[in-house]
């Protein structure tokens, strides 16, 4: 789903996934 996510640092991937889970959990 997400081009280049490997390519992402550590933080930036985990300020992603916490957003993803923020929106799953208000859906």
């Amino acid at each position: 789903m997400f081009t280049g996510f490997h390519y992402l640092n550590k933080r930036t991937r985990m300020k992603v996934l916490d957003h993803i889970t923020e929106i799953k959990h208000k859906k």
